[in-house]
């Protein structure tokens, strides 16, 4: 892939949005990516700071949450999750398939979400699925997910070096099959 993940993920989100926001701990490491930095604005530990920290930094009124190790992300398929949140009366559009929910790969009502989120910070919750009965979700359904995305690619993750390995391999023989392969 020849370049950063972070700065891959971070090309292909410049594409939905200008208001671009990378969450970490470590913004000395990323200035590279010359995009707004934020720390995580609570000291507990888990993944819903995060999105707390995001939906509290953001200004707009929609959060499009990605995760920093997922390079395919489609978003074609995030326009289409914005829309629904845009024409439809619900707080989170997020895509569910057989493993389960994608919340990192999901658009988020900024207001609604930002406080539902807080509660369940003070209620002990930590992880970016537990509080979702808190709000209004429009589950994407897998039949749906993949029109868009036919081999589920968007929520590929890589957690080791074989992972991104096989990523890479991937990403070369799309490349070399070209636009219709």
């Amino acid at each position: 892939m020849g370049e950063a993940l972070i700065q891959r993920i971070v090309f292909r989100g410049q594409a939905l949005t200008d208001n671009f926001l990378v969450i970490t701990n470590h913004p000395e490491t990323y200035e590279f990516l010359q995009v707004p930095l934020a720390r995580d604005l609570l000291s507990i530990k888990g993944p819903l700071v995060g999105l707390y920290t995001a939906l509290s930094a953001s200004r707009t009124e929609y959060l499009i949450l990605v995760g920093c190790d997922m390079p395919f992300i489609n978003t074609t398929m995030l326009a289409y999750q914005l829309s629904i949140l845009e024409h439809e009366p619900f707080d989170i559009a997020i895509p569910k398939h057989a493993d389960g929910f994608e919340p990192l790969h999901s658009v988020y009502r900024r207001d609604i979400c930002l406080d539902q989120v807080e509660t369940a910070l003070e209620e002990g919750e930590r992880s970016l699925i537990g509080w979702l009965k808190k709000v209004r979700v429009w589950e994407i359904p897998e039949s749906s997910l993949r029109s868009f995305e036919p081999d589920l690619k968007a929520f590929t993750n890589l957690n080791t070096p074989q992972d991104f390995q096989i990523a890479e391999k991937y990403e070369q023989s799309r490349l070399m099959a070209g636009p219709n392969g």
